[in-house]
């Protein structure tokens, strides 16, 4: 990792600041690594493990999926620390095509959910609206910091 990527890692220490920022920074760090933590990782270079939520269930149909979404809004991970939604529906035979829901759930112009994240995760990007949103949903939160 250190070698490919090095330059490229955001340091621990600079997860918090905006894209602005690291561009005053360095013109190179733009990914950010996290792993759980071990002896062997220098914590500077690498983040901790992030909080992953998910509904902790083999089948998961769309109204199990928004429930536990709608119960995670409820319940922040956490104001500072970066932690990671799964937005998955999943069948007896793998992951379910969803992105109707997510779309309709995941509007800014209809929740804060987006806005909300910091990251999710979901299934099928092609064609969904969410990259979008989550775009939206963070210009809407940098111009907040202005």
């Amino acid at each position: 990792m250190l070698k490919h990527l090095g330059d490229q890692m955001i340091p621990a220490a600079n997860r918090h600041l905006s894209l602005g920022q690291l561009k005053e920074i360095s013109p190179l760090q733009r990914v950010l690594v996290a792993a759980p933590r071990h002896n062997d990782l220098d914590y500077k270079r690498f983040c901790g493990k992030i909080e992953h939520k998910w509904v902790n269930q083999n089948l998961v149909n769309t109204d199990d999926l928004h429930n536990y979404i709608a119960t995670v809004m409820n319940n922040l991970p956490g104001q500072w620390e970066l932690w990671s939604l799964s937005a998955t529906c999943y069948s007896v035979g793998g992951p379910k095509r969803i992105l109707e829901h997510l779309d309709l759930w995941f509007d800014p112009e209809k929740s804060e959910w987006a806005e909300t994240c910091n990251i999710i995760n979901f299934d099928f990007i092609k064609d969904s609206k969410i990259v979008s949103y989550c775009r939206t949903a963070n210009l809407k939160k940098a111009s907040k910091k202005i």
